[in-house]
């Protein structure tokens, strides 16, 4: 398909799976007032202590979001405070972790300046050194301790069994243990020099008195600081253990408050995983002020969502987009799954990527609110998602399946589909499946729908249609399909025959022709009568390039597509006499043959088998002017050889001798075989096609025939093969050689007294 790529106009704003807001200004929820005042309380805490406040929510609750409003709301008051946002989920061990949090600190308590902070980052790093490298300075002396008087052990008593073989592997282990010593050695003087650094003394000062030392320097700052902690609810319980030890060890210096962000039940159930003790006692020894995120309404929640929608379908026209079926399906079956502002932005994140990779041009290549349902599936019940995407025949098929031997089969496909829905979502995905896929939703106990449907899910391009569905999983338009700005382009040019006819013929080229025939079938009552004779010309015009072959036993040819479509449009023009002129001048105009003739001929034989007026577009002397149009055309393409090579050549002759006689139609076979060229032209004509299964195979097995009785309706076989005699048949196309061998195989069976393949002309 020679489409231009599809326009990716996607939005990266949207392109996160959790995006907090940045600044009060962005709040949507009505939380920039509850941000503002605990902003407020810290900007004025003054307390000999330090003040430790939890913020408890969800995740998804959007916790982050009233964080940096918070932090938004103390710099934009010009606030003195220092800030400092430290996440411990950031760090790989404990060791980063408490490392970094000193250094975090000291930073936030170094900023603006001044010999009280100097003096204040001076005794915090003092007291922060005292605690690392005292615990270190422990733990080196404590494991190699036992690690060496083990390894001494065994070195002692391999001595007592000591022999003269071993001595060299004796000597390898006794240089092994020196140089371990010297490393281990080495890290007790790394850590002592950085004792030392810091000019203290294990003897001189004890913990307290450094401690104490440093909460007099913090009570002289003149504005506390900010320790913003968030994400502690994803930390394992080992490391959440620890941060909570780091605040509560350094949670009674002045000027320093702490905001803690996290999951209460996620951290009580941490907790007592780990220590086994109750988790709220702990928390409440730890935090003094504690906060429930202010509840999300429902109608807020909602106007994000739709907002946000907005802003995705800003670029799809109108007319796309039907506001009673989004209305029935969020009502009834989505709301309920956009519980929280995380489930939200997710949504809308992927959503809009995948709104852009639909955007082609001016078109939309889905329908929109069927997209929208299928993302919601995709992201909140992905297993229904992928067995969907699985079953497509169980969603699609129109035909009534109660009268099927494998209805139960396809009941079976349904409901194993929505099994794979959440138990506490189940009824919404149940509805979610009937709104999107009516020909499953008697399944559920709902209405049958006739085949009449088809057309109209195929219009709008429905996930429920078979030609569509699988664009819905695969996120692109199908090699072999056409993309709706093509069909859109075609659509726009119904009023000029010409550049139809030249899209038509571009879409020939793409081996894309019979599909542009299949979509237009949904489109055509929806053509304006206005446009009918440049619209009918056109399909007139581009007849030879159509196939009078089905892929399939149950498919309709691509002519008959044609002709199903000029019929349906003609059936919107009012009255015998407007179809009439409206006919006669397309039949006039037109430089096609094929198609006027097989549309003309399915109305003569309406008329011949007297079926009802609701099937007749036009009474009997209005077919006749119409068969005797194309009676003077037969006259004139047999002269000027424009008959030579029609593709429907067969069909030409057989209706050249239904409605103007069999001698003309003779006379032009005759003339044709006159050359070898020509002959080979006729027996191309007069091939037959048969599609064989035998048991157990999955692919049909293709044979070509011709049928000797056909030939002799329009002169002698004889004459045929009087003609191809002395023919070279290494010098034949692939085409002309099948018609040969097809001829030669009908010679040789009436030769043995064997009946030909098939029906004849005089059978049908």
């Amino acid at each position: 398909m020679t489409e231009p790529k599809t326009s990716r106009n996607i939005e990266s704003g949207w392109f996160s799976s959790d995006r907090p807001i940045a600044s009060c200004g962005e709040d949507k929820l009505g939380r920039r007032g509850f941000a503002e005042a605990i902003a407020a309380a810290v900007d004025g805490w003054r307390g000999k202590d330090s003040l430790v406040i939890a913020l408890h929510g969800r995740w998804g609750t959007g916790k982050s979001s009233v964080k940096n409003m918070v932090v938004d709301a103390l710099e934009g008051n010009a606030s003195q405070i220092g800030i400092v946002e430290f996440n411990p989920w950031e760090f790989a061990n404990r060791d980063q972790l408490s490392d970094s949090f000193f250094d975090q600190v000291a930073v936030g308590l170094g900023k603006g300046g001044g010999k009280q902070r100097k003096a204040a980052v001076n005794r915090w790093r003092r007291y922060s050194a005292y605690l690392k490298t005292s615990a270190r300075l422990i733990g080196l002396l404590a494991k190699p301790t036992a690690v060496i008087l083990a390894i001494a052990g065994f070195t002692e008593l391999g001595i007592s069994v000591f022999q003269l073989p071993h001595l060299y592997s004796t000597i390898s282990g006794i240089s092994l243990l020196i140089a371990a010593g010297l490393l281990w050695f080495s890290h007790i003087a790394e850590q002592a020099v950085s004792f030392l650094e810091v000019g203290l003394n294990v003897g001189r000062k004890s913990l307290q008195e450094v401690k104490n030392d440093l909460a007099a320097t913090l009570r002289k700052l003149d504005s506390p600081l900010l320790v913003v902690m968030d994400d502690i609810d994803r930390l394992t319980p080992s490391e959440l253990q620890h941060t909570f030890q780091l605040v509560k060890a350094n949670a009674d210096f002045p000027n320093l408050v702490y905001l803690l962000l996290f999951d209460r039940d996620a951290v009580i159930k941490s907790i007592e995983t780990v220590l086994k003790i109750d988790g709220r006692d702990y928390l409440e020894k730890i935090v003094q002020v504690g906060f429930d995120l202010p509840a999300i309404s429902e109608s807020r929640l909602q106007n994000v969502l739709l907002s946000g929608l907005d802003q995705v379908l800003k670029n799809i026209p109108l007319e796309k987009f039907n506001q009673a079926r989004w209305g029935n399906l969020y009502i009834g079956a989505l709301k309920p799954y956009f519980t929280n502002l995380r489930r939200v932005n997710r949504f809308l994140s992927t959503l809009s990527f995948h709104f852009a990779l639909f955007r082609n041009q001016d078109s939309f290549e889905v329908n929109p609110v069927d997209l929208i349902g299928i993302e919601t599936l995709r992201v909140f019940e992905p297993d229904v998602y992928q067995t969907l995407a699985r079953s497509k025949a169980a969603f699609t098929d129109i035909r009534d399946r109660s009268l099927l031997p494998r209805d139960e089969e396809h009941r079976s496909a349904v409901m194993g589909v929505l099994e794979r829905s959440s138990e506490i979502t189940r009824d919404y995905a149940k509805e979610l499946l009937k709104q999107l896929f009516p020909p499953a939703e008697r399944v559920f106990g709902g209405s049958r729908y006739a085949s009449d449907f088809a057309d109209e899910w195929l219009r709008e391009q429905r996930v429920c249609s078979d030609r569509f569905f699988d664009r819905y999983f695969s996120f692109a338009i199908p090699e072999d399909d056409l993309s709706q700005a093509q069909i859109d382009r075609i659509l726009a040019k119904t009023n000029d025959r010409n550049e139809l006819c030249s899209e038509l013929k571009s879409l020939a080229e793409q081996g894309l022709l019979e599909v542009a025939m299949q979509r237009l079938e949904a489109y055509k009552q929806q053509i304006s009568p206005d446009r009918a004779i440049p619209f009918i010309t056109s399909l007139f015009d581009i007849g030879e390039k159509l196939s009078q072959n089905a892929g399939g036993m149950f498919e309709i040819s691509p002519t008959i597509h044609a002709s199903r479509i000029i019929y349906w449009f003609m059936k919107t023009v009012d009255g015998n006499e407007n179809r009439r002129r409206i006919l006669l001048e397309c039949l006039n105009r037109t430089t096609g043959l094929s198609l006027p003739v097989h549309f003309v001929s399915i109305q003569d034989q309406a008329l011949t088998e007297a079926r009802t007026s609701d099937s007749v577009l036009l009474d009997a002397p209005s077919v006749e002017e119409l068969k005797s149009i194309l009676r003077a055309k037969f006259e004139t393409a047999a002269s000027n050889a424009g008959l030579d090579n029609n593709p429907h050549l067969l069909m030409i002759l057989l209706r050249w001798s239904a409605w103007g006689g069999l001698e003309p139609a003779k006379t032009f076979c005759v003339r044709l075989v006159s050359t070898q060229e020509g002959a080979l032209k006729l027996l191309k004509a007069f091939l037959a096609r048969s599609l064989s299964q035998g048991m157990g195979d999955h692919v049909g097995q293709e044979s070509w025939f011709i049928q000797l009785a056909n030939v002799e309706y329009f002169l002698p076989w004889e004459d045929v093969a009087k003609s191809l005699a002395g023919l070279d048949e290494k010098a034949l196309s692939p085409e002309y050689k099948r018609g040969l061998d097809a001829f030669q195989e009908a010679v040789k069976r009436r030769q043995e007294g064997k009946k030909d393949f098939g029906s004849t002309i005089g059978d049908i």
